[in-house]
């Protein structure tokens, strides 16, 4: 994919391509490339798919709502079985969005 081939990735809300930004000093400590924070098109299909339900039942009025709060108000990273993951929490059932990041040893999908 070229750096401006952005058909690949979903926009937020405000009908931007950047949900968040992973910093610096957070992507130094887990060992990522920092960046802005951008949903994939067949990452979206996967939670529309599988989590529309339960999202809707947190209140939020779509996938892209959610993934942009979660995005921006993440509270926890965690590593998972693969790689490191953001998972940000919100209210008192605290749903959960999981997403591999890429290493800094691979810079692909961050361009």
């Amino acid at each position: 994919m070229s750096s401006q081939d952005f058909s690949e990735f979903v926009l937020t809300p405000a009908g931007n391509l950047d949900f968040g930004e992973l910093p610096v000093d957070v992507a130094y400590i887990i060992g990522r490339q920092p960046g802005p924070i951008r949903l994939r098109a067949e990452d979206f299909q996967h939670i529309y798919n599988r989590h529309k339900q339960e999202i809707s039942q947190q209140g939020y009025s779509s996938v892209t709502d959610f993934v942009s709060y979660i995005a921006q108000n993440y509270n926890a990273i965690y590593r998972g079985n693969r790689s490191p993951s953001t998972q940000g929490r919100k209210r008192r059932s605290h749903p959960t969005i999981t997403q591999s990041l890429p290493s800094t040893k691979n810079p692909r999908s961050m361009s």
